[in-house]
């Protein structure tokens, strides 16, 4: 398993991610991301400036989710969206932990 980043000028990789988002979302979520337009622009949103966005590839290099995380608020941070279509609980939890930790340390608020 191999795990990338993917930055807006990858329009050959966000193309693979619209059907894997179509697929991915249909069985938990089918009413949302019904369209190609719908996928696409989720995968645009994920890939704003205060954003980070992996994609997870299987060892044949298709890739096999994604998964967009931000700064929410104080030390929390948002996984958002986490898109999987076939994927082991180890390269789930691998990416996961990744792409969280990619994002940059948040200031502390006083209470």
């Amino acid at each position: 398993m191999r795990i990338v980043t993917l930055t807006p000028g990858d329009a050959a990789l966000i193309d693979a991610l619209v059907p894997l988002s179509l697929a991915g979302n249909r069985e938990h979520s089918p009413m949302w991301l019904t369209t190609a337009d719908e996928a696409r622009e989720e995968i645009n949103e994920a890939l704003l400036p205060h954003k980070v966005c992996r994609i997870l590839f299987g060892d044949d290099g298709a890739p096999l989710g994604w998964v967009g995380a931000a700064p929410f608020w104080g030390c929390v941070r948002e996984r958002h969206p986490m898109i999987i279509e076939r994927v082991s609980g180890r390269g789930l939890d691998l990416i996961s932990r990744r792409t969280l930790s990619a994002l940059p340390p948040l200031p502390v608020r006083s209470p």
